[in-house]
């Protein structure tokens, strides 16, 4: 068989970007500070990493000295990242920092209730007609790091005939994450502790 030509593939689908996200807090942490400023999370996302399971996906047991892999019980990678363009009135520190500082008063040594802190994100990937084709739930999310991106700005930016836009990157801890086609994702699953 022939190897396929170039506008072969280009015809078999459109190319995923990494710039098409929609991120949904649908379920905000019970912490005071929250602010409705949180819708403005969709406009501002240029890139997001997909939570994901392990390098050492599967748990693994022992029996008679042979090792087995448990199939359905694996482990998150627990940590992803979103990077949002900031603009002057600092909207994304406002709405980031007020959250990480709420896990932990340093002063005390007391953390807050992990059910107060934590909220559930909606990761849509859209295609480039802002239509969803994948969605990841994440459970138990909560920001653990926001970088303010000092000077670093948005590789589509000045190159590109545009602006340079300051862009703030936010990690993300996590308990699980459900994934799937637009609709089917959204059913929690049983936390095995």
């Amino acid at each position: 068989m022939p190897r396929p030509q170039l506008d072969q593939v280009r015809a078999s689908g459109r190319i995923i970007t990494n710039y098409n996200w929609n991120i949904s807090i649908i379920r905000p942490p019970l912490i005071p500070f929250w602010a409705p400023g949180a819708v403005l999370l969709n406009l501002r996302c240029v890139t997001a990493t997909e939570p994901a399971y392990s390098s050492a996906a599967a748990l693994e047991f022992t029996i008679r000295n042979q090792t087995i892999a448990q199939p359905g019980v694996v482990k998150c990678s627990r940590a992803f990242e979103i990077t949002v363009v900031e603009t002057d009135n600092l909207d994304m520190r406002k709405l980031f920092v007020p959250w990480i500082q709420a896990t932990y008063d340093p002063v005390t040594g007391v953390a807050t209730p992990m059910e107060a802190v934590v909220g559930d994100i909606m990761l849509t990937r859209m295609n480039k007609q802002d239509i969803p084709i994948w969605e990841y739930i994440i459970f138990g999310a909560f920001p653990i790091l926001f970088n303010d991106g000092a000077g670093a700005a948005f590789a589509g930016g000045a190159a590109a005939g545009g602006a340079n836009f300051i862009t703030c990157s936010v990690n993300f801890a996590y308990t699980y994450f459900n994934q799937g086609l637009p609709g089917t994702a959204s059913q929690p699953i049983p936390v095995m502790l």
